[in-house]
């Protein structure tokens, strides 16, 4: 038995695609996954509180979203032999993943560059 034939089918292309590009991949990025990358960028920018162009979102939303990939594509009979307190409890994982992304997102979040203005900088020393 195909060790994906539990996920939907769209995921299962995925998967394929991303194991064993054909040359569909290019298509499967601009129509598909392209948009949805868009709408996440706006979402996390506003809550790391940068535009969506700052390279931070891009590196976010991977960390964010890796882990759910892993999820997500990774087999069920693999999740539950290996982790099986993921399969136990979902809504507990929803809740630690949830707390989990925002805390990363909070952690990475870029902060303004510290200024030491009770010392007198090399140069005005010499």
């Amino acid at each position: 038995a195909n060790s994906q034939s539990s996920l939907p089918w769209g995921l299962q292309v995925l998967v394929h695609e991303i194991m064993a590009p054909s040359s569909h991949i290019a298509a499967l990025a601009q129509k598909v996954a392209l948009p949805k990358v868009r709408l996440v960028k706006i979402i996390v920018a506003g809550v790391i509180g940068v535009p969506v162009e700052h390279p931070v979102v891009q590196r976010a939303i991977a960390f964010v979203v890796m882990p759910c990939i892993m999820l997500a594509i990774a087999p069920r009979q693999l999740r539950q032999t290996v982790l099986p307190v993921l399969s136990a409890d979902p809504q507990a994982l929803h809740d630690d993943m949830t707390h989990y992304a925002l805390a990363g997102l909070k952690a990475i979040k870029p902060r303004p560059a510290k200024t030491n203005r009770s010392r007198p900088s090399s140069s005005a020393r010499q």
